[in-house]
């Protein structure tokens, strides 16, 4: 294996107390903050944790406006996972939101992208160098995909060309065929914000065209969009509906 991984303890994970742990962390007992989550942050913990706990792959959107809490819930979330002995990697679409978590990169630099999207043979080559796959896969948390989760902030700011680049790229990189390559991935993100993004780029735009996508005739980027929009739909959306802010 390209990185030496840690044994999962399979006696901690199946614990008479996990359940006990786990609800101290829902209530903010001994988390940063200190505040229960509200209903609907439970459940994205609690659900997510139940499929971790099986184990099963998941992709979780954590969706909500400003002062829903969806930061706190994702910490809370990669908290309860550690539990499982599952690593969280931190990334976000811009540099501002990969500084919403500690040791955050953006997506750019943890995938190590150019600034154009690398396509067939440029994607396969890179990703399948030795030198590439150790370094990227240090940052993401090891060469178990299995035990890793990768977080996207600020989904609604990605192109879908980016979106679909790092879920065939890490497909690449850890020799898997299953979605992303077998990591389990949280988006969050406010699909109502409206962002400078190019017309027609925008991963929200793809999702809604690709329902009427003629699947007979498609050029390399109408597939990729597709494909895109394939991935995207395992998701399972949490929408945050409380503003806290307000609240308080």
């Amino acid at each position: 294996l390209p990185l030496e991984e840690e044994k999962t303890d399979h006696a901690s994970v199946h614990s008479p107390d996990l359940e006990r742990r786990l609800d101290n962390i829902i209530n903010g007992d001994g988390t940063e903050g200190r505040e229960k989550l509200d209903k609907i942050q439970e459940r994205v913990v609690r659900e997510t944790f139940a499929l971790a706990k099986i184990p099963e792959q998941f992709f979780v959107l954590v969706d909500g406006g400003p002062g829903t809490g969806k930061t706190k819930t994702t910490a809370r979330l990669a908290e309860a996972l550690k539990l499982l002995n599952m690593r969280t990697a931190y990334t976000g679409s811009t540099g501002t939101a990969a500084t919403n978590y500690v040791n955050g990169y953006t997506l750019h630099s943890m995938m190590g992208f150019p600034l154009d999207m690398p396509r067939g043979k440029k994607l396969t080559d890179k990703y399948s160098s030795f030198t590439t796959r150790r370094e990227i896969m240090k940052r993401l948390g090891g060469s178990q995909p299995g035990k890793i989760v990768l977080v996207i902030d600020e989904i609604s700011a990605l192109t879908y060309d980016v979106f679909g680049t790092v879920e065939h790229a890490l497909r690449i990189l850890y020799n898997n065929k299953k979605p992303f390559g077998g990591i389990s991935v949280v988006l969050v993100g406010d699909f109502d914000q409206k962002l400078p993004i190019s017309k027609g780029g925008s991963l929200a735009q793809v999702l809604v065209n690709s329902v009427t996508d003629d699947l007979r005739h498609m050029s390399h980027k109408e597939m990729l969009r597709s494909n895109t929009a394939a991935a995207f739909s395992r998701f399972r959306k949490y929408e945050l509906p409380i503003n806290h802010r307000i609240k308080r």
